[in-house]
């Protein structure tokens, strides 16, 4: 019995100092979001990509979305239009075209009633990428328009 411990303890031993260049190498969720002042600091733009793991899965979600700052006595004159659009994709070995879902949201002398959202969740395989795109486009009061976009990939999903 003992020399049966023994032998499994020193499989376990091995099977972990084999696995720890896994860990070590791994690539951790490159999770980013930044708020910007767009259009004079009237409008507030809000870009989010969130990559998440579970073990056998991994997601990404992107949202962006657009509203006034509240800055000064009065509020801001809405903007002449706006588009917010967000792309969540995957890819992998056996698939090398990008597969995504999107959503937009726009409008013209308003804001957004809710984010643009997009999410992508996968099984972990060989060749594994996740992307995410956030982008708000707006049209400022004064006749100029502005541009922000933020993307990210995560090659080998942390493997």
């Amino acid at each position: 019995m003992k020399n049966h411990r023994t032998a499994l303890s020193v499989a376990l031993a091995t099977a972990a100092l084999f696995a720890l260049p896994l860990v070590v190498n791994a690539t951790p969720p490159p999770d980013a979001n930044t708020g910007v002042l767009v259009c004079g600091g009237a409008y507030y733009v809000d870009l989010n990509l969130d990559f998440g793991e579970g073990g056998s899965d991994v997601s990404v979600v992107a949202t962006a979305d657009l509203s006034p700052t509240g800055f000064g006595p009065a509020p801001p004159d809405p903007p002449r239009w706006y588009s917010a659009y967000v792309v969540a994709a995957h890819r992998d070995t056996a698939h090398p075209a990008w597969d995504s879902h999107s959503d937009t949201t726009s409008g013209n002398g308003g804001f957004p009633s809710q984010p643009a959202y997009a999410s992508y969740r996968m099984w972990i395989d060989a060749g594994c990428e996740l992307k995410g795109t956030a982008t708000v486009n707006v049209g400022c009061p004064g006749g100029s328009s502005e541009s922000k976009t933020l993307t990210r990939t995560w090659v080998g999903c942390g493997f």
